[in-house]
């Protein structure tokens, strides 16, 4: 068993390497200089970008390819430029960490009116605030107690969440040594409901598509990041329900399918279909990142996605 210790920011990208991370996106800041010397020797490929919004989207993009993404940015204007690309991750259910290094210690400690700040001395800690409202979990790393336990429970809600993550450390950290046992346990990302609760709920969605009259298949964006894309092909394949897609799902659903029938918009789109959706007794839907114009009726429909009934 490994026992040697290592940086924080060793640690911090051991972790993103073990989650599948080869590439980094970001820019540049004098509080980032540090850390980022650790990114080659870690093994990962620093993609520059000539903001930090572009930086959040990439990484937003390489996320939805390689299953998690990473952006590395400076306190305060690098992360404020980044946060527009963090809240759409937010809101589509991408795994993103954004990585931003701050102030020193003794800065927040003595509310010193510091480079990137409001320059009032205080508020030093206003944007990783705002950065809660988009995250899912943060690790705020200024002390050594238990940094290893709070990158891992960030990177792991990040992961099974499916939503960003928000890791800030004070430049003065970013060399800290901490102890390494924890790099030999691979994270828990399993995801499992009771097979109780699995088996009641599928027999409840069997017999209303049984006794369903007028049934249709409504695929929407969030089947991606659900990963589940193949699975819910095959399952509209095999099914013969008409199929449809919400305009946020791109190319998920096979628009070749023999009972694919385009976009639905509510009111708008596969214009022929609206009156069967307006007696349909039953909508099947996958991935729902429903809006108001196109929700089916209540009562009429079922939703199959990660986290479940939205209602």
């Amino acid at each position: 068993m490994n026992r040697r210790n290592v940086s924080l920011a060793h640690y911090l990208f051991a972790r993103l390497r073990q989650l599948g991370v080869g590439s980094v996106h970001g820019v540049p800041g004098d509080y980032t200089l540090r850390a980022l010397d650790e990114l080659k020797p870690a093994g990962f490929r620093w993609i520059g970008n000539c903001n930090e919004l572009n930086a959040a989207y990439a990484a937003d993009g390489y996320a939805r390819i390689k299953k998690i993404g990473a952006v590395f940015t400076t306190y305060g204007v690098g992360e404020l430029s980044a946060l527009n690309a963090i809240a759409g991750s937010c809101a589509e259910q991408i795994p993103v960490v954004s990585s931003v290094c701050e102030p020193s210690r003794a800065a927040y400690q003595k509310g010193l009116p510091v480079h990137r700040s409001l320059g009032n001395g205080r508020d030093l800690r206003g944007f990783a605030d705002i950065y809660k409202h988009f995250t899912v979990a943060q690790a705020s790393l200024f002390k050594s107690v238990n940094v290893p336990a709070q990158i891992d429970e960030t990177l792991t809600a990040c992961v099974k969440e499916s939503r960003p993550g928000y890791v800030e450390i004070p430049c003065g950290m970013v060399g800290a040594q901490l102890p390494s046992g924890s790099l030999d346990t691979p994270l828990d990302l399993t995801l499992a409901n009771p097979s109780d609760l699995e088996n009641n709920v599928a027999k409840s969605i069997l017999e209303r598509m049984r006794n369903a009259k007028q049934p249709y298949i409504l695929v929407d964006g969030l089947v991606g990041p659900d990963d589940v894309k193949d699975e819910v092909n095959q399952f509209a394949r095999l099914i013969g329900f008409p199929v449809f897609s919400l305009t946020h799902e791109g190319d998920i659903i096979d628009g070749t399918l023999e009972d694919y029938h385009g976009v639905h918009v509510g009111p708008y789109g596969s214009l022929g279909f609206r009156s069967y959706f307006e007696k349909s007794d039953l909508a099947l839907l996958f991935g729902p990142l429903v809006t108001w114009s196109a929700s089916p009726q209540k009562g009429h429909h079922d939703f199959i996605s990660r986290k479940g009934d939205p209602d």
